[in-house]
Order: C-alpha cells, then sequence, then structure tokens
C-alpha cells in the first residue's frame, strides 16, 4: 500500500524530460515552465521544468550542443553509467548530445543507499577525461551545467551540483560569484600576536567572477576597504590585490574553503586554485583535499595556479541575488529566509504569502514554485542570479 501511494504521489510530483534544450518541438508553452519545490517520500526535491510522471528510472535530455563526429570516434566519448550518462544521439539528422540522470522517485528510492554525490563526482570526472571530445572548455561546461539545470535535484543537496559545494570542502567560482577576502592584522612585535592590543585593523578586498572573450572564468578587481596606506608594510607582500593577474591564464577557479578541522596539528588554510582544464585541477584538489600538509609549492604552477591565504583571513564566495529591483551579494548556502528583513514572525508570514522566486532557465527567467507556508520556503537555497520579490505591502 505504500508503495502505491508513493506512485500516486509521483504522479503529480516527480519528472520526466523527454524534450530538450533548444528544441521548440518539444517544449511546453512559456507560461507553464517553471521550477517547482516538490515533497516526494518525505524529502524535498527541485524540479525542473516540464514536470509529469513516469514509470521509468531516469530521464533524458538532449542537449542543444552538437556531437562532432570527427574530433573523437563516438565509442571513446561516450559515459554509460548506472546512475548518469552522456552519449552522442540523433536528433532530425544532426547527432547531439544526450545525457540520462536520475528522476525524483530514483533518488528517493536509492539516495539512503548510494553515494550519489560520489556517482556524480565520478561522472564529472569521466567527463573531464573527455576533454577532447568537446570543440572548448567551455562546450564542456556547458554540457555539465545543461545536466544540472535539468536534474530533480534533492533540494538540500542542489548546491554541491550547481557549485561543487559540499562535502569537498571547495567551491567552483561561478560567473557573477563575488570573492570576498577580510583580513584582519595584527603588531607583529611582543604579546599574544592576535589579542586585541594587537589588533591594528581590517581590510576587504572584492573581486568579481567574469567570463573573458574566450568564456573563461576569471577574476575582476572591484575594490578594496581599509586604510591600505596605514598597512603598506603589512600587505606589501600579501596576495589579496594581485588574484586577477595571478589567474589571468587560468580557465577555471575552485576556492578551497578553511578547514575549522585540525589534523595533525594542522589547520588547512583558504586555498584558490586555478587550472588550464578541469583535470589538471581536480588533480590538484585531490592533492590538496587529501593531504593537509599539501602547499602550492607542491603543485605544477605550468597547470595549475594557487594562491594559499595565510593568516587571520576569511574567503567567501558570495551569489548574487536581487531582492525587490535591487542586487546584493550573500553568502553561499543562504536559504530563502536570509533576504527577508528581520522583523516579527507575523510579518515574515506575510511576505511568504506574496513571495516570488525567479530563477534563470535556458538563458531566460522563470518561476519558482512552491507551497504557501514557511517548512517549504525554508527549504529553498538560492541560487546565483535568482530575483526574489514580495508584495509592497509587506515589510521591505
Amino acid at each position: 500500500m505504500r508503495r502505491l501511494d508513493r506512485r500516486l504521489k509521483l504522479m503529480a510530483l516527480s519528472l520526466v524530460l523527454t524534450g530538450s534544450l533548444g528544441c521548440a518541438a518539444h517544449r511546453q508553452p512559456a507560461s507553464q515552465e517553471f521550477y517547482k519545490l516538490a515533497e516526494v517520500d518525505s524529502q524535498y526535491f527541485l524540479l525542473p521544468p516540464g514536470s509529469a510522471w513516469s514509470q521509468q528510472a531516469h530521464q533524458t535530455i538532449q542537449l542543444p550542443i552538437r556531437y562532432d563526429g570527427n574530433r573523437m570516434p563516438e565509442n571513446q566519448c561516450s559515459i554509460h553509467g548506472k546512475w548518469f550518462s552522456l552519449y552522442p544521439a540523433q536528433y532530425q539528422g544532426t547527432a547531439y548530445w544526450s545525457a540520462e540522470t536520475p528522476l525524483a522517485e530514483t533518488w528517493a528510492q536509492n539516495g539512503g543507499y548510494v553515494d550519489m554525490k560520489g556517482e556524480w563526482s565520478k561522472f564529472l570526472g569521466e567527463l573531464s577525461a573527455r576533454q577532447r571530445c568537446f570543440a572548448s572548455p567551455n562546450e564542456l561546461a556547458m554540457v555539465e551545467q545543461g545536466m544540472v539545470a535539468n536534474m530533480a535535484l534533492p533540494a538540500d543537496e542542489s548546491l554541491f551540483y550547481r557549485y561543487s559545494y559540499g562535502p569537498g570542502g571547495y567551491v567552483d567560482l561561478a560567473l557573477g560569484m563575488e570573492l570576498r577576502i577580510e583580513r584582519n592584522l595584527f603588531a607583529k612585535e611582543g604579546g599574544d600576536l592576535q589579542s586585541g592590543e594587537n589588533y591594528q585593523g581590517t581590510i576587504t578586498t572584492y573581486y568579481r567572477v567574469a567570463h573573458d572573450a574566450d568564456q573563461r572564468t576569471q577574476l575582476k578587481f572591484l575594490r578594496s576597504e581599509g586604510d591600505y596606506k596605514k598597512f603598506a608594510t603589512s600587505v606589501a607582500n600579501l596576495p589579496d590585490t594581485t588574484l586577477a593577474s595571478r589567474f589571468k591564464e587560468s580557465s577555471h577557479l575552485r576556492l578551497l574553503l578553511q578547514s575549522l578541522v585540525v589534523s595533525g596539528n594542522i589547520k588547512s588554510p583558504a586555498i584558490l586554485l586555478g587550472g588550464r582544464e578541469i583535470q589538471s585541477l581536480n588533480e590538484a584538489t585531490r592533492m590538496m583535499v587529501n593531504d593537509p600538509k599539501a602547499t602550492c609549492d607542491d603543485l605544477d604552477p605550468s597547470q595549475v595556479d594557487c594562491v594559499n591565504f595565510q593568516g587571520v583571513v576569511t574567503v567567501s564566495a558570495m551569489l548574487n541575488v536581487v531582492v525587490n529591483g535591487h542586487t546584493t551579494y550573500i553568502p553561499l548556502g543562504s536559504r530563502a529566509w536570509y533576504v527577508f528583513p528581520h522583523s516579527l514572525n507575523s510579518l515574515q508570514s506575510d511576505i511568504v504569502k506574496t513571495l516570488r522566486i525567479r530563477r534563470r532557465f535556458e538563458g531566460r527567467y522563470i518561476d519558482l514554485q512552491f507551497a504557501r507556508n514557511e517548512q517549504d520556503v525554508g527549504q529553498i537555497l538560492l541560487f546565483g542570479g535568482d530575483e526574489i520579490s514580495w508584495s509592497k505591502t509587506s515589510p521591505q
């Protein structure tokens, strides 16, 4: 009976995406396209446009990226995994990349027994090893992003698949993010180095994550806050204001977050990595994550750029969102509640009633549908570029 109840529930909640990105014949009308937050077998899922019920375990996604058979043979470019697959497929006489990913029901049934994050990481490793199957690193990234945008995902794990943010302790920097470096400075002579009387001040440096003409991920220096002239001697040899030039040859940027867990009396600082190719970046990441003693000097500078943020410093990846028409930056991992004004719960309930969240999908914005209650709103993790608004009669 429980199995039947689950099936009936999924008829309204689960999805199968038989259409494709860029294939108008398979699309729903734009007015019917939306993301949806839905509860499946007591777990919240983020469902992409095209929601419907299916008895199949996987959905098929056709990506609007052509496969060039002259580049590499099909059998050397295809990935056929139990959970995630990618391969060339014909559509109207043209070969496109097609992908298979689990449906929401499959996630719900197997998530407690299968390490889906590990399976996805394994798939990405196989994908990066097939770089020669794609015209450029940007094309490979488009395939990955297209799969993620169309996957049914556990809501509380969505940032891992979107930004690699999760158990690995790092985050892939994406277009529109802001990199924020907040450094506390202390006098070097005498006493407790980090005591209040030794504290000199704080300087904060901001970068915007952008794309260059070749669609490579780059850092654009924005500004610095704090008295740099006063601390000129203290900051002279710090990397904080030189990241744009240091990483100008990198195509992919990854921030390894500071580890607050001491292993063998070693606490890993925040580290910024940049790779010409994703495969070399992955290899450098594995070395740094697996060996707390590893430093930038252990990496091949011809393949990977690296900066180690020593000292009392916090390095954060911030997401750009628009709140009631105003762009702001929020910490990665923020839920919808974060952008609400700090007010009485009764006033926040009024916001929930008129709350609207719009999210980018295939180059345009579509609505995110969710139940109008505080529990469901609390499950929504915000993505970069999200547009959040509520009625002007609610508190601002």
